[in-house]
Parts: C-alpha cells; sequence; structure tokens
C-alpha cells in the first residue's frame, strides 16, 4: 500500500505539470504601449507611429459632424428614453409565473455548468455511460471474491494472490490493445465494445461453474483484459460522440457513473452471498450485468439517428 500511495503521489505531481504555458498579455501589452508613447525631453507624450516634422499633434481631441435631422429636435441635444416598465406592467406579471421563470433560469443554468446539456444533445453519450456501469460492477465484484471463490475449492492462499496477478496484466495488456481492436475496419468500435462486454460475462460464468486452477487462471486473466480494453474503447468512443469541447465534463461524468458502480456492487453481491450462501450465484448474476450491458451495445446505430448532434469537431 505505501509503493501504491507513492507511486499516486508522483502522478499527481506529473499531472500537475501537464499545463499549457499561460502568456501574460496585459503586461506585452503594456510593455509596448510605454515603448509607443514614450516622452520626449519636453516631458510631452508623443505616438512615434504618428508623427511628423512640422506637425502639429493634437491629443484628446476628434471632430464629430453635427446631426442635423428634421425629427430630432437639435444636434446638441440628447434624447434619453426610459425603458423601465411601468407599475401597471408590473402589477400584471403574477407572482407564479416569476417563480416559475426562475427555477427554469436556475435548473437551465445548473444543467449548463454540470454538462448535462451534453446528453440531451448526445444520447448515445449517455447510453455509453449505462455501458460503463455494467462493466465496472461485475469487475468490482470479480475482484473482490475472486480469493474467497478460488480458496473455497482447496487452493492455496498463495496460489489464490497470485491470481490477481493475472488481472492485473490483462487490464494492462486490453489497455495497450485496444488500438489494434478498434482498428479493425471490419467491425465498428460500438460492437467491440459490445464483444468485450460479452467477453467479460463469459469470464464470470468460467470462475462460477469450473474449479481446475488454470481455467480460473484464464477467466481471470479474461475478466482484466477486457476491462482494460473497455476503459480505453470507451474513453475514444466519448470523444467521439461529444467532441473535444464537451469531451472533459463528459468523462467526469462517466467516471463518476463508473464510480457510482463500483461503489454499489460490493453491497449487492454481499447481499446476495448472504441470501444465497453460494459464490457461483454472485457471478452468475453480475455476468447476466456484462451481458445485459453487451446488448445494450446495440442501440447504438438506432440512437445515433434519433439524436440531435453536436455540434463540434468530432473528427477522429
Amino acid at each position: 500500500m505505501l509503493i501504491a500511495s507513492a507511486v499516486t503521489a508522483n502522478l499527481c505531481v506529473c499531472c500537475a505539470l501537464i499545463r499549457p504555458r499561460k502568456v501574460h498579455k496585459a503586461a506585452k501589452l503594456m510593455s509596448d504601449s510605454t515603448e509607443s508613447d514614450s516622452p520626449n525631453e519636453d516631458g510631452v507624450a508623443i505616438d512615434n507611429n504618428n508623427t511628423s516634422t512640422g506637425d502639429e499633434v493634437k491629443i484628446g481631441t476628434r471632430e464629430t459632424p453635427d446631426i442635423v435631422s428634421d425629427d430630432l429636435p437639435t444636434s446638441g441635444k440628447v434624447l434619453q428614453y426610459d425603458f423601465s416598465l411601468t407599475v401597471e406592467d408590473k402589477s400584471s406579471t403574477s407572482s407564479d409565473s416569476s417563480k416559475c421563470f426562475f427555477v427554469k433560469v436556475l435548473l437551465r443554468r445548473i444543467s449548463t455548468e454540470l454538462g448535462l446539456h451534453t446528453f440531451a444533445k448526445s444520447y448515445r453519450a449517455l447510453l455509453l455511460c449505462i455501458v460503463f456501469l455494467h462493466n465496472q460492477a461485475p469487475y468490482i465484484t470479480f475482484v473482490t471474491f475472486l480469493i474467497p471463490r478460488v480458496q473455497a475449492v482447496d487452493v492455496t492462499p498463495s496460489s489464490a494472490t497470485f491470481l490477481l496477478t493475472f488481472v492485473g496484466i490483462g487490464v494492462l495488456l486490453g489497455r495497450l490493445s485496444h488500438g489494434m481492436l478498434i482498428s479493425w475496419k471490419k467491425v465498428p468500435v460500438e460492437g467491440v465494445l459490445g464483444v468485450m462486454m460479452a467477453l467479460c460475462g463469459v469470464s464470470l460464468i468460467i470462475m462460477g461453474v469450473t474449479d481446475v486452477y488454470v481455467l480460473l487462471a484464464v477467466s481471470s486473466f479474461l475478466q482484466g483484459f477486457t476491462t482494460g480494453a473497455t476503459l480505453s474503447i470507451t474513453l475514444f468512443l466519448m470523444r467521439h460522440f461529444v467532441g473535444l469541447a464537451n469531451f472533459a465534463v463528459s468523462c467526469g461524468w462517466i467516471t463518476f457513473v463508473g464510480g457510482t458502480g463500483l461503489f454499489v456492487a460490493p453491497i449487492i453481491s454481499g447481499l446476495v452471498l448472504d441470501l444465497t450462501a453460494s459464490y457461483p450465484a454472485v457471478f452468475y448474476i453480475f455476468s447476466g450485468i456484462s451481458f445485459l450491458g453487451a446488448l445494450q451495445c446495440l442501440l447504438f446505430p438506432l440512437l445515433k439517428r434519433m439524436e440531435p448532434g453536436i455540434n463540434s469537431d468530432n473528427q477522429l
């Protein structure tokens, strides 16, 4: 845990350094204006761009022509109009409509600040968050009950712990190979995501059915591989659905939804274990959640035709 915390601390420092350089435009403009408006020997500031020999420099004056019109009284007078509401207009506005208008404006402002309008224009982005929830919930359940499950079939603690290594290797390889997976032109990226979700459900079924250590290791690796690939593919699709301008807030929402799955899934799986007293039952139920996420990937082409769309740069 200390090593993991040290690595995380180093990542925080590295992330703090990834910032664009700020250009001090105000200081630059001030320096330019100081150089252009340099005082002469008499202490009078003269514009270097508008000076010539023998010309008189006028500072702070501008000639304006008189406005002559039959409708206006004189050119020297300025007409002032009072656009404020009269007492009768203010009394005609009801308090209920004012409150409704205020609530509507407030909700619209909150929706804009939180980026909820993005999901109102891109239904596929909303569905992608739901699919990611169906991926994170089985993953945390798999990792939580992996060691108790294999120890129940007379596997030594050291061998049971080693299965987590297969999960980590799978996650790493899944993230590295997602570029090759989505580059396959015969299958769309949404289809690749559905295949990964289906393989995630298969790994859960294997963990619930078999007691062979080799198959348990294959199940662990497959679970890690599908989870790593799903995470990278999800970010890729989110960038494609919402564009670069809305990508940051959309990543925040998809992380929030995935974190909700990581929080709720152990509670639900613990209740299932208390009711059934069976580890395979837990894996079977969450494999169904993974398969449900795979079926939801079939809705992406339909939502593409239904959604209003976002006017942004969606080029990959």
